[in-house]
């Protein structure tokens, strides 16, 4: 049943762990988070906000760190460029049930802090061995045929691993993961459907895992993190509960861009529409938006920090999500797989009849061929995902009751779905930008947790770090 599993065995992965992600739905349907009232707008002139400890960003790092300083009898106060909190957490609560336009799954239940703290929503144990597959055309694959595409992958995962240095070559040198796999698969003779299956089956384990294409993915750097036990869950009635407990009582100024950050030996200094000033500042910005350097510092982070974020980069994982008035497919697997006639053809659908029983289907979209369909209309992605519906069910595919369309890569306050390490990178990269810069400039966010980047736990525990690290200060 192609139990394709995620880093450490490449497990099948659909979820945005942070994310993933997505901008507001199509009009007229408007996400409605959860959100607490934000605090009174100040002038200019008036005295600012009092504050230990500033945190920049509302999503998950940023509230869980709050939410540990608070709770520690530190005074906080949170800015956020957004009118809502959550970050890449963005959930649809104007449907029922609510559709995530971020993240949507937890990665490992065993001993992970999310479970816990969403009172309201819903956990269902996410099966990836139950997937129904179809090649171009039609044509269902069998039991022997998804156990053949198995064998294949894991067998390339172990020669990816056991023969790292002669597929990185004489002087090991990075390479692009893409190139590592071609020299592990030359002299295979794979038929160009044999290798169809196989390139759909290392999108859907590997890319959708990063965000990224394999020829964008360092080889050397590519087998990064730790995996949490108990497998994953799908999360309904609302992701957005997570930031809801974090920031109960917390005091957040929405809609505040940050635009400089200034320390010095007498504390912290942040500019936006007005001025901020604190002890202490943990940055939670996402790794795309710190790229861009919409955001400054004085004085200038330091150069190997500086190289770090330079060197990452911020993969793209969108969703179409669509409705219909009523199944016309497979109902009992919870996944559909359209291998295309080519590797950028294939889509991956979640089925949610299994989840919540509601008639939905989400494809997912990674790297180049999610950053060019946000370059097209709301139309042309719905479209793309219809046709290869149409390959497979012909004439029974309805016309979608509603429908919403992501595009992560243009969001301004993230830029992009959550970090991968390309070529040239490598994994101390992320833990250089986790470093702190003296005792004023703390950073977190999933692009600072090595062992859990890409992922909604990272990104809380990378907050809780700082916070430990910032209470341990004074």
């Amino acid at each position: 049943m192609l139990p394709l599993r995620r880093r450490d065995l490449l497990r099948l992965s659909l979820a945005l762990p942070l994310a993933a992600c997505g901008t507001p739905p199509p009009k007229p349907i408007a996400p409605k988070p959860s959100t607490p009232a934000p605090l009174p707008s100040a002038k200019p002139s008036e005295p600012p906000l009092d504050a230990e400890v500033l945190v920049v960003g509302a999503g998950v790092a940023g509230l869980a760190a709050a939410r540990m300083l608070a709770d520690a009898g530190r005074r906080v106060l949170i800015l956020e460029a957004r009118s809502r909190i959550g970050g890449r957490i963005l959930t649809d609560q104007s449907v029922q049930p609510p559709v995530e336009l971020g993240a949507m799954f937890i990665h490992g239940v065993t001993n992970n802090p999310i479970p816990p703290l969403l009172q309201r929503a819903r956990m269902k144990r996410v099966d990836y061995d139950s997937i129904a597959l179809y090649r171009p055309g039609g044509a269902a694959l069998s039991e022997a045929a998804l156990a053949r595409i198995d064998r294949r992958l894991e067998t390339l995962v172990d020669k990816l691993e056991t023969e790292r240095s002669s597929l990185l070559g004489p002087t090991n040198a990075d390479i692009a993961l893409g190139t590592a796999i071609d020299r592990a698969l030359a002299g295979l003779r794979l038929s160009p459907s044999d290798r169809r299956d196989l390139d759909f089956a290392i999108t859907m384990a590997i890319e959708h895992d990063y965000a990224a294409e394999v020829a964008e993915l360092s080889y050397a750097g590519w087998y990064e993190g730790d995996d949490l036990g108990g497998g994953d869950a799908m999360v309904s009635g609302g992701f957005d509960d997570l930031p809801r407990v974090l920031s109960e009582g917390l005091r957040i100024v929405l809609g505040e861009t940050v635009r400089r950050i200034e320390t010095d030996a007498a504390g912290v200094r942040i500019t936006g529409s007005r001025v901020f000033t604190a002890e202490r500042v943990l940055v939670t910005l996402p790794l795309g938006v710190l790229r861009a350097g919409s955001v400054t510092f004085a004085p200038e982070l330091p150069d190997s920090k500086r190289a770090a974020i330079s060197r990452l980069r911020m993969g793209t994982y969108d969703k179409v999500v669509l409705e219909f008035a009523a199944p016309f497919w497979t109902k009992d697997s919870q996944w559909l797989g359209l291998i295309g006639k080519t590797k950028r053809d294939g889509v991956l659908l979640a089925n949610l009849v299994p989840f919540d029983n509601t008639p939905r289907l989400i494809a997912s979209l990674v790297g180049e061929t999610a950053r060019t369909l946000e370059q097209r209309s709301d139309d042309a992605a719905v479209g793309l995902v219809l046709d290869s519906l149409r390959a497979v069910y012909g004439k029974a595919v309805s016309t979608p009751v509603r429908s919403w369309v992501t595009r992560w890569a243009q969001d301004p306050y993230s830029l992009g779905s959550y970090s991968f390490v390309p070529v040239g990178a490598s994994g101390s990269d992320l833990d250089v930008l986790a470093e702190p810069v003296g005792t004023r400039l703390f950073f977190a966010g999933e692009a600072t947790s090595r062992r859990h980047a890409a992922t909604v736990h990272g990104a809380l525990l990378s907050g809780q770090r700082e916070a430990e690290r910032i209470l341990d200060l004074s």
